[in-house]
């Protein structure tokens, strides 16, 4: 009788770590179909199987991201800040989070919250995001009335202006 009970308890072991592998495949195959169902345009789609991913628990910044820019395409700022600021909270020093937050905020003419803690913040975790954040920094500041940060910024990085108004 012990044998068998101890048969079982292996089989059951067994069963679950399979069980346990099926599910992490299951959760991983969810990404991969919503980022083809992006790819092919289906944004809905798309959008309804990384929900599910998040609800299921499935933590992983690169998705989430994925979920947010989605989002923002859509127009769902409020879900977009809302998975951009669960991303932050895994990772305060995501540029793309803080960066797509600068962006949201400016898509909504509130350049006071894009500035000080998202586009420089973007920046300082990630400096190769200056040349992307620099026109939207340097049009927000102008926007909030700036202009000797306007100034300094444009001034510090002239080679960048002449190279970017060189091709204008």
């Amino acid at each position: 009788m012990a044998d068998v009970s101890r048969k079982n308890k292996q089989t059951l072991r067994k069963f679950l770590c399979y069980d346990r592998q099926m599910k992490d495949y299951h959760k991983t195959n969810m990404i991969v179909i919503a980022r083809q169902h992006y790819e092919q345009g289906n944004l809905i789609k798309a959008k309804k199987l990384y929900e599910k991913a998040l609800s299921s628990g499935i933590i992983d910044t690169d998705w989430m991201l994925e979920l947010a820019l989605l989002y923002d395409e859509l127009g769902s700022f409020s879900q977009a800040k809302e998975i951009y600021e669960k991303v932050l909270k895994l990772n305060d020093k995501e540029a793309v989070a803080h960066y797509g937050i600068a962006i949201l905020y400016d898509h909504q003419d509130q350049f006071a919250l894009a500035v000080p803690p998202h586009y420089l913040k973007a920046i300082q975790c990630d400096a190769s995001f200056f040349e992307s954040s620099f026109f939207f920094l340097a049009y927000a500041y102008d926007q909030l009335g700036e202009k000797m940060k306007l100034s300094i910024i444009t001034k510090k990085h002239s080679p960048l202006m002449s190279m970017i108004f060189g091709a204008l």
